[in-house]
C-alpha cells in the first residue's frame, strides 16, 4: 500500500476532485491523507474548516498541523530569507504572517515531513492539492528501481554557480525506509551555493 499525502488548508474546491481522481485512476491500494493546520494557525480558518468537513464526508483522514518549536527553530536558525532580517513565521495571534502559499505551505510541508512522512514504513506520494490523476497508473512501479522519484527544477548557469537542481515538491514519490536519514531532508527555501532556491532547494545537496 502507498500513502498519498497533500497539504490543503485553503482550497476546499480541490478536495473532492483530487481524491476522486486518485480513487478512479490509482491502480493499487492507498490511503489518502490531508495535512490541514488552517483552523488553528492559518489565515483563513473558515476555508480550513470546509476542507476538513469535505474530508470527513469522503472518509479521508485529516492530520492537524500544529505549532512546533523544533520545526520553527530549523527555519529561523538556518533558513531565514535574509540573514539581516528575521521574518517571523507567525504573528502575535499565532497565525501565519504571510498568508496563502509561501510560508504557510512550507511550514505545513516541513512539519508533515518531520513528524509524519519521514517516519513512514513504506512508500509515499506527496502531491500539491491541485495535482490530479488523469489516467490509470501504479505509482509504486516507479519505486522498484529508485528510492526517490520527482521532477527536478532549479537554475541554469549564473555568475555564482554553474548549475543548481533540486527536487520540485508538487509530486514526490519515495520509499521512505530506503532513504538514508530521510528526516534530515529540509524543504525550506534558502540560499544554496550563493543562489536563492525556492522550496526544496536544500535537496540539491
Amino acid at each position: 500500500m502507498i500513502k498519498v499525502f497533500t497539504c490543503n488548508d485553503v482550497s476546499p474546491e480541490f478536495v473532492e476532485l483530487q481524491v476522486g481522481s486518485f480513487r478512479k485512476y490509482l491502480q493499487e491500494d492507498f490511503e489518502f491523507v490531508v495535512f490541514n493546520g488552517g483552523e488553528a494557525i492559518g489565515c483563513y480558518p473558515e476555508k480550513a474548516r470546509e476542507v476538513s468537513a469535505i474530508c470527513r464526508r469522503l472518509g479521508v483522514r485529516v492530520i492537524d498541523v500544529q505549532r512546533d518549536a523544533a520545526v520553527e527553530a530549523v527555519r529561523n536558525d538556518r533558513f531565514s530569507y535574509d540573514p539581516e532580517k528575521k521574518y517571523p513565521l507567525f504573528n502575535e495571534a499565532g497565525r501565519y504572517m504571510r498568508g496563502v502559499g509561501g510560508d504557510s505551505f512550507n511550514y505545513m510541508l516541513s512539519w508533515a515531513w518531520a513528524n509524519i512522512i519521514s517516519r513512514e514504513s513504506g512508500p509515499i506520494c506527496f502531491v500539491h492539492s491541485d495535482v490530479f490523476l488523469v489516467e490509470p497508473i501504479k505509482l509504486t512501479n516507479y519505486l522498484k528501481e529508485h528510492d526517490l522519484c520527482a521532477i527536478l527544477t532549479g537554475k541554469g548557469p549564473t555568475d555564482k554557480h554553474e548549475n543548481l537542481a533540486w527536487v520540485w515538491e508538487p509530486l514526490i514519490l519515495a520509499d521512505i525506509p530506503r532513504l538514508p536519514e530521510s528526516e534530515t531532508i529540509a524543504w525550506w527555501p534558502s540560499i544554496v551555493e550563493g543562489e536563492w532556491a525556492d522550496t526544496g532547494g536544500q535537496t540539491y545537496y
